[in-house]
């Protein structure tokens, strides 16, 4: 997913504001399931529920449910800088460009 753009914050705050809602007030509200956490940065879901049990990502249990707010979640991204994995490679000719930093050449 991309990060939204200045012009669809501005819809984004103008839809919100119709609503009598901030859109810092929005997100303050959203909050993500580990597993999707997990999906969403490409790492395991014991990472996740690592982080969770060590104290360095924040979260509530609303009933049996665990849930990280979506600031939590950025704030802590920020801190440690976990940058979301890239596919893997397809086969070894794009395994051995991606470990040297190259673009494989197409075959015409």
């Amino acid at each position: 997913m991309r990060p939204a753009t200045p012009t669809q914050l501005d819809e984004l705050r103008r839809l919100a504001a119709r609503y009598g809602l901030s859109v810092e007030t929005v997100v303050d509200r959203i909050a993500l399931r580990p597993k999707e956490i997990a999906s969403t940065l490409g790492v395991a879901l014991r990472t996740v529920e690592g982080w969770i049990a060590e104290g360095s990502l924040p979260a509530a249990k609303r009933g049996r449910v665990v849930m990280v707010a979506l600031v939590d979640l950025l704030r802590f991204l920020e801190e440690n800088q976990v940058q979301p994995r890239t596919r893997n490679p397809r086969n070894l000719q794009e395994k051995a460009a991606s470990l040297i930093g190259k673009v494989p050449a197409r075959a015409a």
